[in-house]
C-alpha cells in the first residue's frame, strides 16, 4: 500500500510539471500570435452566450460546455443553488436556508421520538388483540432475552 501511495504522489507531481511546462510553452508562444488572430479566437468561444445546466435550465455565461454522459461522475447532491422570482439585478438575493448541524440533529431527534412513539402503539396493538402474530413477536423477543442472559 505504502509503494502504491509513492506511485501515486510521483504521478501526481509529474501531472504538474507537465502542466507547468506547457503553460511555459504557452507564455512563450503567446507574444509570436498576432492580435487580429487572437480576438477571432476569443469571439470564436463565445464566451458571451449563456451556457445550458440541463434541458431548458439557461446558466451562466463565460463558459464552454462539454457535453458527458451522465454516469460519468454521478452526484447525489444537487450542487447548482436555484431560486424562483425575478433575476433583476436590483432585487435582493433571497435567503438561503442553511442545514447547519445543530437543525439536522433536531430533525433526527424528531425523528427518533416518532418511531418511538409508532412502536409503542404498534405494541399496545399487538398485544390487546391476542392474536398468533402478537405472541410470535413477543415470543421472539422473550426468547432472545433469555437466550443473551445465559452468555
Amino acid at each position: 500500500a505504502q509503494l502504491s501511495s509513492a506511485y501515486q504522489a510521483t504521478f501526481d507531481d509529474m501531472v504538474g510539471y507537465a502542466r507547468l511546462n506547457r503553460g511555459q510553452i504557452v507564455v512563450a508562444t503567446m507574444p509570436t500570435v498576432p492580435e487580429w488572430k487572437w480576438r477571432n479566437w476569443i469571439a470564436s468561444l463565445s464566451l458571451d452566450s449563456r451556457i445550458e445546466f440541463g434541458e431548458g435550465d439557461i446558466g451562466l455565461a463565460g463558459g464552454i460546455q462539454v457535453l458527458e454522459p451522465g454516469s460519468t461522475n454521478p452526484t447525489t447532491e444537487e450542487k447548482v443553488r436555484r431560486f424562483a422570482g425575478t433575476t433583476s439585478r436590483e432585487a435582493p438575493w433571497p435567503n438561503e436556508e442553511v442545514q447547519s448541524e445543530e437543525n439536522m440533529h433536531g430533525r433526527f431527534d424528531k425523528l427518533e421520538k416518532l418511531i418511538d412513539k409508532s412502536m409503542k402503539k404498534m405494541n399496545k396493538l399487538v398485544k390487546g388483540t391476542g392474536s398468533r402474530f402478537g405472541s410470535s413477536i413477543s415470543g421472539s423477543s422473550a426468547a432472545s432475552h433469555s437466550s443473551s442472559g445465559s452468555l
